[in-house]
């Protein structure tokens, strides 16, 4: 890969964030020294990510969704791509991180973030799961760690 150039270097609370601009894939995303994704190939991992679990689902009507990790908005993009939604709440840790997605990668979110059917939390994955009685129809999780929490109890 071609390094055209860094465009951000930024160390939150919670990772080290960089984003680069390479020749054949476009801007690129890398936290904790680990490749996330790039605007060019993003796709291949987000269309596989949503659409089985939401085309299982069949013509169900009105589906709660949670996803646990917002990250640059795909996720997002690919789930309003169905009809069927009721609501969609983003849990994500790291508001500063959330706020340099959507500056750098808009053509990756297109704006999916402030949809009036996303409701964005900043908390930990954790102790959303923990405090939060609701049942989900689905529930995608797209962090670092997803082994980690025990997801069973809050699916429908």
């Amino acid at each position: 890969m071609f390094l055209k150039k860094t465009l951000l270097h930024k160390k939150t609370k919670f990772q080290d964030i960089k984003i680069f601009d390479l020749a054949e894939l476009g801007k690129s995303l890398v936290i904790d020294g680990i490749s996330q994704s790039c605007v060019k190939e993003e796709w291949i991992y987000h269309e596989a990510l949503i659409h089985p679990a939401l085309i299982l689902h069949g013509k169900k009507k009105n589906l709660e969704i949670l996803v646990l990790g917002a990250g640059e908005g795909a996720t997002l993009r690919e789930i309003l791509k169905h009809k069927n939604i009721k609501q969609i709440t983003t849990v994500d840790i790291d508001r500063e991180a959330v706020e340099i997605f959507k500056k750098f990668f808009s053509e990756i979110h297109q704006g999916f973030f402030d949809h009036p059917k996303v409701k964005l939390i900043f908390d930990s994955a954790e102790n959303f799961l923990t405090n939060n009685q609701k049942k989900y129809d689905i529930i995608y999780s797209d962090i670092s760690d997803p082994g980690y929490y025990n997801l069973s109890s809050k699916v429908k």
